[in-house]
């Protein structure tokens, strides 16, 4: 993961979030750190991508289950999958047989496939993020008038 590529988050009021990197909307919608916390945010956030890497891999990690274990345990794992986005392989006699993972988590990895699959799309993420980079981005609220006029 580059160190010298962030990723540009943009605070629009104290208490709610509206992120300009749709992989990541999900993930921080639902992530029981911002849900808990309530704070005074800059009006511009910079993070690292080594970063969200971190909190996606470790917040929200893959867990190897066992069939067996699974049957017992399995409002557990449910309430896991809600709440923390984990997510589970279940394994049947040591190989892998199901994925249990939240329909958000899910439609994500649909939705970044299909950007992965579109030339044209994955050409304009690529601008946009350059234009970031290089500070070429309108604030929130003018998005938003151009958006209510349509």
């Amino acid at each position: 993961m580059p160190d010298d590529i962030t990723l540009l988050l943009r605070v629009c009021t104290i208490y709610h979030w509206e992120i300009l990197q749709g992989a990541l909307v999900m993930f921080i919608k639902r992530s029981l750190f911002l849900k808990a916390w309530h704070f005074q945010c800059p009006r511009w956030l910079f993070i690292p991508l080594d970063i969200v890497y971190f909190l996606v891999y470790t917040l929200s990690m893959t867990q190897t289950i066992n069939l067996k274990e699974l049957r017992p345990q399995l409002p557990r794992v449910m309430q896991a999958v809600d709440q923390r986005l984990d997510r589970f392989i279940v394994t049947r006699r040591g190989y892998p047989l199901a994925v249990i993972m939240s329909p958000d988590d899910y439609q994500g990895l649909l939705d970044t496939l299909d950007l992965l699959e579109d030339k044209a799309g994955l050409a304009r993420l690529k601008r946009a993020k350059r234009e970031i980079r290089t500070g070429k981005t309108r604030p929130i609220d003018e998005i938003r008038r151009s958006l209510t006029r349509v």
